[in-house]
């Protein structure tokens, strides 16, 4: 009787399941019917139409602007530790070094993320926070008054002042001269650097000015010497007349102009040149060549005279201009920002300010959690996919075992194509599926039995 009740159970549960199942079917269809209706208009048609779009692009739009956030904040705050890492600033060091490299991100034409990688340079030349804080603005107005790269400019920038012996206070006058000297000659911000590279130790260590460096630097440059060989051409110049090789400080002294001073120390490079300038305008050019073979040596001497032969009109054009450059980088800088292309370029560095503030309301909240629960689950899902591995393996191996086995017996040896089928059926899939019914498959299965077979099982 307790069986035939719960056949009853069984048999009406089945029943209001089909029934169930027939008024959704019918639901969906007049859903469906009713949809088609209402978008047959012509007019509602192009709302819908237009209404379905809108929503996709608000969606896309959400969810590049969601992705964009994340990228732009972990890119930004990818940056800034290696700031932190390298220069060791911590709390409000670090926040005040965030909040900085934020703010420019914002109001200038380099993003964030390219502010913390200038503020990484700087930290690499061993720059602390007052120093990055005040000297950053005037490296940026560099970069953007030459076009260069400002990560490369800051490069630039932090090892010349090293080399030269200046602090990082002088970065912005630094910054102006070289941006004052690459516009009145024909050379660029990068060039000097690469000039830089092989003359700035040796200024450096005899105290020249950066001032008449650059003045030097323009001049070889205006004659067609840049970069490396205006570089290694200096540095000739100058170490051989420090060292007086080859009689090159004897040279000049024959002339009337003294390298050194009576204290032994280098006298002002402007000056020294100024002087040998005077003294060499009454020299033919057989004269001047062997003066300059002799000071600079063969390779740079033509360096040397580029200098010695630029006009009087040339050299103090570029001298004066090199002498007024405080200010240079910011004028030029706001000069190529004045135009449609500068306030597309801000607007894009204001919407990467956006996306980091959105980003880090993200990951502040929620993300960073997230994303650390799952980096926990990989070797969770590493341990089960390499559980799942070694059962697939296991069982291989014991299907080719239970093959061989099989393909030894005479049964096999003596059966056609298709008893070698039935054999295999047989082994494969009739005995494991008797094996797994008997044990707990027909337990586990009972409550889904055909509902034709469990209405028969139902007293009348």
């Amino acid at each position: 009787e307790q069986m035939a009740e719960s056949y009853r159970r069984k048999a009406v549960l089945c029943a209001e399941d089909k029934n169930f199942s027939s008024m959704m079917k019918s639901c969906s269809s007049y859903a469906d019917n009713l949809k088609n209706t209402l978008t047959s208009g012509i007019g509602f048609g192009a709302m819908a139409a237009i209404g379905s779009k809108a929503v996709s692009a608000i969606g896309s739009g959400l969810k590049s602007l969601t992705a964009g956030a994340i990228s732009a904040v972990a890119n930004f705050e990818n940056a800034m530790s290696s700031v932190a890492a390298i220069s060791g600033a911590t709390g409000s060091d670090f926040d005040r070094l965030s909040e900085k490299a934020k703010q420019l991100g914002k109001s200038t034409q380099y993003t964030a993320s390219e502010t913390a990688s200038t503020m990484e340079y700087m930290a690499m030349a061993g720059w602390k926070t007052e120093d990055m804080l005040n000297g950053i603005e005037g490296v940026m107005d560099l970069a953007a008054a030459s076009g260069e790269d400002l990560a490369g400019v800051s490069d630039i920038v932090t090892d010349a002042l090293t080399a030269f012996g200046l602090k990082a206070s002088d970065a912005t006058h630094f910054s102006d001269v070289l941006a004052q000297a690459s516009s009145s000659a024909n050379t660029d911000v990068g060039m000097m650097g690469e000039t830089f590279k092989y003359v700035a130790s040796m200024a450096g260590s005899l105290s020249y000015s950066i001032e008449d460096v650059a003045l030097m630097t323009g001049l070889m440059a205006n004659s067609g010497i840049k970069s490396t060989q205006a570089g290694t051409a200096l540095n000739s110049v100058l170490t051989r007349l420090a060292t007086n090789s080859s009689g090159a400080a004897d040279a000049i002294a024959a002339l009337g102009v003294n390298f050194y001073d009576s204290a032994g120390n280098a006298r002002p490079l402007g000056i020294v040149m100024g002087e040998l300038r005077e003294a060499t305008k009454g020299m033919n050019q057989e004269q001047k060549s062997n003066l300059a073979n002799t000071v600079a040596g063969m390779e740079a001497q033509k360096g040397l005279l580029a200098i010695l032969n630029a006009s009087e009109e040339d050299y103090n054009k570029l001298a004066d201009a090199i002498s007024n450059a405080d200010g240079a980088s910011k004028r030029m800088s706001d000069t190529m920002m004045d135009n449609l292309s500068g306030d597309i370029t801000l607007f894009q560095s204001a919407v990467d300010g956006l996306k980091i503030s959105l980003g880090e309301r993200m990951s502040n909240s929620w993300l960073r959690d997230i994303v650390q629960w799952l980096t926990a689950q990989v070797p969770k899902a590493e341990q089960l996919f390499s559980d799942a591995m070694d059962s697939a393996e296991r069982k291989l191996d014991s299907i080719k075992r239970k093959f061989k086995d099989i393909s030894a017996t005479d049964e096999w040896q003596n059966a056609d194509f298709f008893g070698k089928g039935k054999i295999l059926w047989d082994e494969y899939i009739v005995q494991p599926f008797s094996e797994w019914w008997s044990s707990k498959g027909k337990a586990k299965n009972k409550c889904r039995l055909p509902e034709i077979l469990v209405m028969q099982s139902v007293p009348a």
